[in-house]
């Protein structure tokens, strides 16, 4: 996070030194605009996958969670079954 945290700070100076030279070159021009846009959009993107990338390691958690008490339930079912159904059957029905 660190490492995150200290490239983002390098890149939004950066980013804004251009911004103000390229603004100064070309007053009337929207090239600051397209420096805006630019970076927005790449807050949203970056946003967007570390948001995916917790809920889904968060919903592979759950599933693992899930399959663990569903194959502990099964293990548990499998020695309670019977081996016949002739241990349902009284002595006078079997003959």
């Amino acid at each position: 996070m660190l490492v995150i945290t200290l490239f983002l700070i390098v890149y939004i100076h950066n980013e804004y030194l251009k911004y103000v030279e390229y603004k100064t070159k070309f007053e009337k021009s929207y090239i600051g605009l397209s420096f805006v846009i630019k970076n927005i959009l790449i807050i949203i993107t970056a946003g967007s996958y570390f948001y995916f990338y917790f809920f889904l390691n968060k919903a592979k958690q759950t599933i693992k969670k899930v399959e663990n008490v569903t194959s502990a339930n099964n293990n548990k079912d499998k020695n309670d079954m019977v081996k016949s159904l002739d241990e349902f059957l009284n002595d006078e029905e079997l003959k």
